[in-house]
């Protein structure tokens, strides 16, 4: 991102300039460096006349004027890649949906946000025949009120029969990958599925890597929390990211488990990453 650098120092008879804001700069990111103060160009990349040096933040000039001060002003133009200022914000934490009722996450406020994508988790928690349960996300044109919700997208997801397993370490530690169970079925490699923990909001979700038939589950990353043997696992589980229009002011997820009337319970978890500045 081009970006306009007002912290930096100059030392005209060493002919450097120092980029106070950074600890370290790339001289191919330096696009031009103009003294407004005399009206001279002193850098410009496509100058081999006008060219430099760098050493840590500090740019060391080859242009030949000598007649210039340390108080002059600097016009300097960067090309700085690490200027967006990325963030993470949990609408909801792991939150349990009755079966066959209607659920809706916080809202979250997206007036503030360049870019956004939302992060949707689901798995179901029961051993119940599903056929699906509705995600709706909606949007609004407005900063309050409730008049203005509309649908943006909405998408059907946990269809099937949830095999629930106990989880048999005692405890799985956390950062620890392999899982022990007394079954492995329906646990498949590069299955997506779920640990509920007794501590709902402690629950996660764990890619298979390798199944060791009614022993263990090897995981691809150690989990996040530790569980204990009054865990369990459920193999039907969903991720979803959904990109926001940069135009979006409020998003929230509507979460229709009556989509199927006489189907499974489930729990949910709602983020967003976003692009605060660029």
């Amino acid at each position: 991102m081009k970006k306009l650098i007002s912290a930096y120092t100059f030392d005209a008879s060493e002919k450097k300039v120092t980029f106070t804001g950074y600890t370290a700069i790339n001289l191919a990111s330096v696009l031009l460096i103009t003294n407004v103060t005399d009206n001279i160009i002193i850098y410009n990349f496509a100058d081999s006349s006008l060219g430099g040096t760098v050493a840590t933040n500090v740019l060391t000039l080859t242009y030949s004027t000598t007649s210039m001060d340390d108080a002059d002003k600097l016009q300097i133009w960067y090309d700085d890649e690490s200027s967006a200022q990325k963030a993470v914000e949990q609408a909801t934490d792991w939150t349990a949906v009755a079966q066959n009722t209607v659920a809706k996450s916080a809202e979250i406020n997206c007036a503030l946000h360049a870019v956004s994508h939302l992060a949707i988790q689901a798995f179901l928690d029961t051993e119940t025949a599903h056929t699906g349960t509705e995600f709706i996300v909606q949007v609004s044109s407005n900063t309050s009120g409730n008049e203005d919700w509309e649908e943006y997208t909405r998408f059907v997801g946990l269809i099937g029969t949830a095999n629930k397993e106990d989880v048999t370490n005692n405890p799985l530690a956390a950062a620890g990958t392999s899982i022990t169970v007394a079954a492995t079925l329906g646990y498949t490699v590069g299955l997506l599925f779920a640990i509920k923990d007794a501590t709902l909001v402690n629950s996660e979700l764990c890619l298979a890597t390798v199944i060791t038939t009614n022993t263990s589950i090897t995981i691809i990353d150690g989990v996040t929390n530790e569980h204990a043997n009054t865990a369990d696992l459920y193999n039907i589980a969903l991720t979803q990211i959904i990109m926001l229009a940069p135009t979006v002011n409020r998003v929230r997820v509507i979460i229709n488990n009556g989509y199927d009337a006489d189907g499974s319970t489930l729990n949910y978890k709602l983020r967003c990453s976003k692009v605060t500045t660029l």
